[in-house]
């Protein structure tokens, strides 16, 4: 029974290590205001919170009409 324990412990460590190893950072949202993004892969989207993530990802409904020209904004890796 004990060494089963032992071993459970070893699997549980490796699969951790292998989980931080990955390199994979945390995703953190940035949710003080809604946002417009558009990417290369999405024309402008309506966002309640904006990974903050270069270039910066979100979800949400299509703008129809939105010029960004008539607004304040910046761009990250092909991302507006």
């Amino acid at each position: 029974m004990l060494v089963r324990v032992k071993i459970m412990r070893s699997l549980a460590f490796l699969v951790l290590a292998l989980l931080t190893a990955c390199g994979a950072e945390p995703v953190t949202y940035a949710a003080d205001a809604v946002a417009v993004l558009e990417s290369p892969e999405h024309g402008p989207q309506l966002c309640a919170a904006v990974a903050t993530s270069l270039p910066p990802q979100c979800e949400g409904p299509d703008v129809v009409g939105w010029d960004w020209s008539a607004v304040r904004h910046e761009s990250a890796r092909g991302t507006k």
